[in-house]
């Protein structure tokens, strides 16, 4: 069945068909998406005995098969789970994925697990008529994200370092993407300080260049980026979150000095804040602004699919109204 579908201001020509799901694979191309197992999505189509919205999919060349595969296994090479590395052994690739990559790994672990599931092994895609360019598909895809306004950091990041390579142009990119260029500016040089992390802690590599993006200029020096992108390496720092300590270290002389020797460690720079008895002095608006990004990171935290459930809760809607008069009201005063 044919159907026109319309993508933010884009409309494209799809054919409904039910196709195989080892007859299908996922974008290289594309950013891997973050945390792509999820057993409340797995829950949900089994509970609906199928998929609610089609995948949106792509027809490939005999001639593209091989190399895709190729690239397709060496995406899920580490893959948090085996089952869909193994079972991208038995797939004879006739699509490509364009939207729904989370949807059918969910379905690859349900029918790994769950032999009975066999309804599964068929599912409805919307097959994409044209034959698109690389940079018109990810434009595509960016799109599509947009709107659910669920992707991850990583994939902009990701996103914002594949548009600049296909359009060249940092404000197209930034347009197509939905952020200003100093945004965009921000998540290539997250998205290039993550790849000095990459070898030593694979894609967790962008939660800790986030966490030393975060941390003020000031204190963010070449020297101090140089030490922490080292000491991860290394793995004298284990945990992204831990990066945020030093926010406290390297306001104090004696712990800075302790952190920046080849072999300091956040908790042996921590001991000499501790041993003085004495804590460097951080200013009540570094406080506050340290806050706001606890309580962003928190509430970003939260899926879309999740929040638009809770449509209609007045006493919810209520608490939101207040903490954005509360923020409107400071940022005034701070702007005055």
């Amino acid at each position: 069945m044919s159907k026109s579908i319309s993508i933010g201001e884009k409309v494209i020509e799809v054919e409904g068909m039910m196709i195989p799901i080892n007859e299908m694979v996922p974008n290289p191309k594309q950013p891997r998406i973050s945390r792509i197992l999820s057993a409340d999505l797995r829950k949900s189509i089994l509970e609906t005995k199928g998929l609610v919205q089609p995948l949106l999919v792509e027809r490939i060349s005999e001639s593209q098969k091989k190399s895709l595969l190729k690239e397709v296994k060496e995406r899920y090479q580490g893959f948090e789970d085996t089952c869909v590395p193994e079972f991208l052994n038995s797939v004879e690739p006739k699509y490509v994925i364009i939207d729904g990559e989370r949807r059918w790994a969910n379905i690859v672990r349900i029918i790994s697990e769950d032999p009975s599931a066999d309804y599964l092994k068929i599912v409805p895609c919307d097959v994409i008529k044209q034959q698109l360019s690389e940079k018109d598909r990810y434009i595509l895809w960016v799109s599509i994200h947009k709107m659910r306004k669920e992707w991850m950091a990583m994939e902009k990041e990701n996103a914002a370092m594949a548009l600049i390579k296909l359009v060249g142009d940092p404000a197209s990119a930034a347009n197509i993407l939905g952020v200003t260029v100093k945004q965009l500016s921000k998540f290539i040089e997250i998205y290039n300080l993550s790849l000095r992390m990459t070898k030593a802690v694979g894609p967790r590599a962008i939660s800790y260049a986030r966490e030393i993006m975060n941390l003020a200029a000031k204190l963010r020096t070449e020297e101090v980026v140089n030490a922490i992108v080292d000491k991860v390496n290394r793995g004298l720092i284990k945990d992204s979150v831990d990066i945020r300590q030093l926010r406290i270290i390297l306001n104090s002389p004696e712990a800075r000095e302790e952190f920046l020797k080849p072999n300091g460690t956040i908790t042996s720079a921590l001991s000499k804040i501790h041993h003085t008895g004495v804590a460097p002095s951080i200013s009540k608006s570094a406080e506050f602004r340290d806050t706001l990004i606890q309580f962003k990171s928190i509430i970003s935290n939260y899926p879309w699919r999740e929040i638009r459930k809770w449509k209609g809760d007045k006493e919810l809607l209520e608490e939101i109204e207040g903490c954005i008069q509360f923020l409107q009201e400071i940022k005034e005063t701070l702007a005055a």
